[in-house]
């Protein structure tokens, strides 16, 4: 026999034992003629699987859920969960809820696993009338507003006619089992002399103002009506891209049209029975304005849902006073402790709005709190346009070299930079958020083209346009000019004209030596000085002091001007009553406005791939900054508003120079950049819903703009519709 050796007389059988997470595999050899074996071809044991627990809560007297069990980073079907009376299951959200309007981010479909977690169902409810009490009148023509409840229908007659019914989540109306489209003797309702009656809230649709268009909300599930993908959806969270229609009516017919939707914009029906998206605008599709004295529901979210109906939360309304003869301006209602984008206001000739106050204000030159953008909503409250306007020029006052530093430099100031009076340039102010840095835009004017006159150190005939205004702020200064009321700033690295004040940008601390300035900025360190462009003729921000920049400062009698914010109380006080007389008012500078928002709406859909570092820079409705309507100047880029307003309301931003395409790159925007959800996501922008094939510096501004920076996750751009799916 072959013993207990290797021997060739050992035949042998082998038995592979794979490894585990504690030992390692192998494979066995064993002889079948003597039972000799032995061991190899090791294997090193195996890193376990990780599993978590995903828990389901549900209120008290709600079916319970059962917990799923799943790898890490593996995905599961969120399941669905009753509901009690008076209540409808719209998903599932990561924390507790309470009693509120705003529409929280709501997991559905599948969710990503990656870790213990316990989801809460969320529930909607309506508080106050449903509509059902209400009428809801046919409308036959085009309003100045579409905003309130509506029933929307397709039909000619009552026998035939379909009414649409929202959906929940993110789901395709355009299927004939989507239940959608209700025939209208199965709706409840009833129709008779152009009016409907006994409409039920999902069959109510709030719409609302956004920008110049609208959007189509319905009252029971909270889902918007949208174009997605060139179909007629229902999305559960507002997402502009989508979300925002058009409308109009000619003899009761009307378009509803979606930008989004490209070769198929319009609202329509089809012969299956169900609505959908056409490329023509159909006849037979009707709005039905509620007409009735209830105001409609409001939909309320909650994940406390009971048998009761829980109080909901309190509203209060922001009302905005302007003067008699400006177009009015309509009221806001909100819960209390969320926010409003404040609008903006008509201005009486020669006056310029400003923003709102909160209490009347009498001609002043102390300019007071002003309030613009974003507003907190905690009660009841009248806010009053602020209005600036220019009184008489001071051209009567003299005004001296300053060759030493005073105690203080507060006082009225003529800005020069050059030697004699025939090499002398003059600093002239210019209006709104402009670059000084041009040889075109007229703020460097010499000396003799003024009408000014230089004589021993003293200059006369001095006009508004060139005096500024110096103001102690703390252990600095600000320069404003007295003609336009904006402010001389460090912004970017660049000298800058800023309509707003703004403590890192127009804070400068000055100092003078045997005449020559020093006038340096908070704002850089590496370019902190008021300075002169010998080549180009123009002030700007330079690496080091300059000789012969010099502040004459009024001597005279002469009090000067001043931009001078005047309020209005609605009533008692009118603009005409502070208005300077006409041949003292300017003629008023055109303005050039454009509107711009900045939205990450595609990450509430793909939380499950962002870096968890970045979670809380994620709004919750997704809106880091809604359509806001800002002043530009003609040659401005869609990248020199983005860096203005981001400035303005105090959103982080992150830019670099790609040479290659001769344009600035937004890498991040509010601390969400590229990368941060998946490999193809990142910032884009879009004008006028056209995604541009070039940088964003290199897109010129035009009157009535409207821009949209939008974070895309998947498909380079192709769930915005934009990058390669547009």
């Amino acid at each position: 026999s072959c013993g207990d050796k290797q021997t060739a007389n050992c035949s042998y059988t082998d038995v592979v034992t794979a490894p585990t997470s504690y030992s390692q595999g192998y494979t066995t050899h064993t002889c079948t003629v003597c039972g000799y074996s032995y061991k190899d071809s090791y294997t090193n044991p195996v890193s376990p699987t990780t599993y978590y627990t995903v828990s389901f809560s549900v209120p008290s007297g709600v079916s319970a859920v059962s917990s799923q069990t799943a790898s890490a980073n593996s995905y599961i079907t969120l399941p669905s969960a009753a509901a009690p009376s008076g209540y409808s299951f719209v998903g599932w959200v990561t924390s507790t809820v309470s009693n509120t309007t705003t529409r929280p981010t709501v997991l559905t479909g599948s969710y990503k696993v990656s870790g213990n977690v316990t989801l809460y169902a969320l529930y909607s409810y309506s508080s106050g009338s449903s509509g059902s009490g209400s009428e809801y009148t046919l409308v036959s023509s085009s309003p100045a507003d579409w905003s309130g409840n509506y029933v929307i229908t397709y039909g000619t007659s009552a026998s035939n006619m379909y009414a649409l019914k929202g959906l929940s989540g993110n789901v395709k109306y355009e299927s004939s089992s989507s239940g959608s489209a209700v025939l209208l003797s199965n709706s409840g309702m009833s129709y008779a002399n152009s009016k409907l009656s006994g409409a039920t809230a999902p069959y109510i649709f709030k719409i609302a103002a956004n920008g110049s268009k609208y959007t189509i909300q319905n009252t029971s599930t909270g889902s918007y009506v949208a174009s997605y993908s060139s179909y007629l959806y229902s999305r559960a969270s507002l997402e502009t891209s989508y979300c925002l229609w058009s409308l109009s009516c000619n003899n009761g017919n009307i378009t509803a049209s979606n930008s989004a939707s490209g070769s198929y914009p319009n609202l329509s029906f089809s012969s299956s029975k169900y609505f959908m998206l056409s490329s023509s605008a159909p006849t037979g599709l009707y709005f039905w304005k509620q007409s009735g004295s209830s105001s409609g529901s409001t939909t309320y979210y909650t994940t406390g849902a009971s048998a009761a109906t829980p109080t909901p939360s309190t509203t209060y309304t922001v009302s905005f006073s302007v003067p008699s003869g400006v177009s009015s301006v309509a009221s806001q209602t909100a819960t209390a402790n969320s926010y409003i984008t404040l609008p903006s206001a008509g201005a009486p000739s020669g006056y310029t709005f400003l923003g709102w106050v909160t209490s009347a204000v009498s001609s002043t030159t102390t300019r007071p709190s002003v309030l613009t953008g974003s507003y907190k909503v905690t009660g009841n409250i009248t806010l009053r346009a602020l209005y600036s306007y220019t009184t008489s020029s001071g051209s009567g006052s003299s005004y001296a070299l300053v060759s030493s530093a005073p105690s203080s430099w507060t006082g009225k100031y003529v800005i020069s930079y050059g030697s004699d009076a025939g090499s002398m340039y003059i600093l002239k102010g210019l209006s709104g958020d402009n670059k000084y840095e041009s040889s075109s835009n007229g703020s460097a004017v010499l000396l003799s083209n003024t009408g000014m006159s230089l004589s021993n150190n003293q200059l006369s005939g001095v006009s508004n346009a060139y005096v500024f205004d110096v103001a102690a702020d703390g252990s600095y200064y600000t320069i404003r000019s007295a003609a336009t009321g904006t402010y001389v700033s460090n912004y970017n690295y660049y000298l800058w004209s800023r309509s707003s004040y703004s403590s890192s940008a127009a804070c400068w601390t000055l100092s003078c030596s045997n005449g020559n300035m020093t006038v340096k900025s908070s704002a850089s360190s590496n370019y902190p000085y008021l300075s002169f462009y010998t080549g180009s003729k123009y002030f700007m921000i330079g690496s080091s002091v300059p000789s012969s920049l010099h502040f004459f400062k009024q001597t005279g009698s002469g009090s000067g001007s001043g931009t001078t914010p005047g309020g209005n109380d609605g009533s008692a006080q009118e603009p005409s009553t502070e208005a300077p007389t006409p041949e003292e008012t300017p003629a008023p500078e055109p303005v050039h406005t454009c509107t711009i928002e900045i939205v990450c709406y595609t990450i509430l859909n793909n939380m499950g791939n962002l870096n968890p570092a970045k979670v809380g820079f994620v709004p919750g409705n997704g809106v880091i900054l809604s359509p806001t309507t800002v002043t530009y100047t003609p040659g401005e880029t869609v990248f020199d508003v983005l860096t203005r307003v981001c400035a303005t309301y105090g959103i982080q931003i992150e830019y670099s120079w790609t040479p290659m395409y001769n344009s600035y790159y937004i890498e991040g925007i509010n601390n969400l950049y590229e990368f941060d959800c998946g490999h193809e996501s990142g910032w884009m922008y879009k004008v006028n819903g056209w995604f541009p094939n070039y940088g964003c510096s290199s897109y010129t501004v035009s009157d009535g703009d409207s821009i949209t920076w939008c974070f895309t996750c998947n498909g380079l751009g192709a769930d915005v519709g934009g990058g390669y799916a547009a």
